[in-house]
């Protein structure tokens, strides 16, 4: 009986001391728990409404294939490019219509596939025609300026205004990330000149190339690249200041890889970038070939702040297959955003739905 009971004392101890020692050796202390805590941003799962309705009259028109927005610097207008009706509509802050600018044609003023839009700071508006292969510049109320027509006729062009009004785009054929152009459409210079991974294949260059986003921050040139991530901050005269592989602040574990010259099929892709309310604004989009119903979640926009470090993160509810994109006009520019507010108050266009929405907490 006692040798029992001595028995069961020593079981009863050895598993106290296990449990004990297994609490301290597997529980992290307490400052590395906060510190662990801290390190993590905050994550925010939008509302969504309808901001400019597919069955919005105006102008004895609608929108038709909308496929990029951009807010007005100076006053404060939406600026919507519809490339179905070869156009730039203008809405107010309250989704009303204001003006349209543009005409499909080829003559001053006319546009043929207009396919992006910037504005310099006095809100002068400027415009890609990928079918004319130029840029056309309007003043804000819509009066046609002036246009040059682009020498080296490519599309998927992506560009900037500069504070100087000087053009900063990138043109694949120039082999540099941008091309400087004057207001009257003379080349200044080319800078940034593009890496070459594999010269035996020279669309592999041209992908890895590939921008999604040029911005004018603090007199520098700041450039997203769309398929590595990474940013890239190069001064006014072509040096390189910074470059910075963006996957971890952007959650990014497959895409194109430049050392191994490996493309991930499943991958996720910098949409769009911009600089808004002293934050980057970082638009991902994961990409699922042949798997239609994969492509039914949610986008997510990374908010980054000037030392790119993810901040917060925002999450855009999907209601309907991006499949049906395959019957839109094909645009690398698809998904373009806004950020309205400092709230982080988003407009988006969906391209299946013709429609642009509001995102909100």
């Amino acid at each position: 009986m006692k040798k029992n009971v001595l028995i069961n004392m020593v079981i009863v101890t050895m598993t106290l001391f296990g449990l004990f020692f297994t609490y301290f050796s597997c529980t992290p202390n307490t400052e590395e728990n906060k510190s662990t805590s801290e390190s993590l941003y905050p994550a925010y799962y939008y509302n969504r409404e309808i901001f400019v309705s597919v069955n919005y009259i105006f102008n004895n028109e609608g929108l038709y294939q909308p496929v990029m927005i951009r807010q007005n610097p100076l006053t404060k207008e939406l600026f919507v490019l519809d490339k179905g009706n070869t156009c730039i509509y203008v809405f107010s802050l309250e989704g009303q219509f204001v003006r349209k600018i543009g005409r499909p044609g080829q003559g001053p003023g006319d546009l043929l596939k207009p396919e992006y839009i910037a504005f310099d700071n006095e809100g002068n508006l400027y415009v890609y025609e990928a079918g004319n292969y130029r840029f056309s510049i309007f003043s804000k109320e819509g009066k046609f300026i002036y246009s040059f027509r682009n020498i080296n006729s490519v599309s998927n062009v992506v560009f900037t205004i500069t504070n100087k009004k000087e053009i900063a785009a990138f043109i694949r054929k120039r082999d540099h990330y941008l091309t400087i152009f004057s207001r009257n459409g003379d080349i200044v210079k080319d800078i940034g000149e593009i890496k070459h991974y594999n010269d035996n294949i020279p669309a592999l260059n041209e992908t890895y190339a590939e921008l999604s986003s040029i911005l004018e921050v603090n007199g520098k040139y700041v450039i997203f690249l769309r398929h590595l991530p990474m940013v890239k901050i190069i001064d006014k005269s072509g040096k390189l200041l910074q470059e910075k592989l963006l996957n971890k602040e952007l959650e990014i574990t497959s895409f194109h890889d430049p050392n191994t010259l490996k493309i991930s099929v499943h991958r996720r892709i910098i949409l769009d970038a911009i600089y808004r309310f002293n934050n980057y604004y970082v638009f991902i989009h994961e990409f699922y070939p042949n798997n239609p119903d994969a492509e039914k979640v949610n986008f997510q926009i990374y908010v980054l702040n000037e030392e790119f470090n993810t901040i917060r993160k925002i999450y855009l509810p999907i209601e309907e297959p991006l499949s049906r994109i395959k019957s839109y006009p094909r645009s690398t520019f698809s998904y373009q955003f806004e950020v309205i507010t400092e709230n982080d108050d988003i407009l988006l266009i969906l391209m299946p739905n013709t429609e642009i929405y509001r995102y909100y907490r």
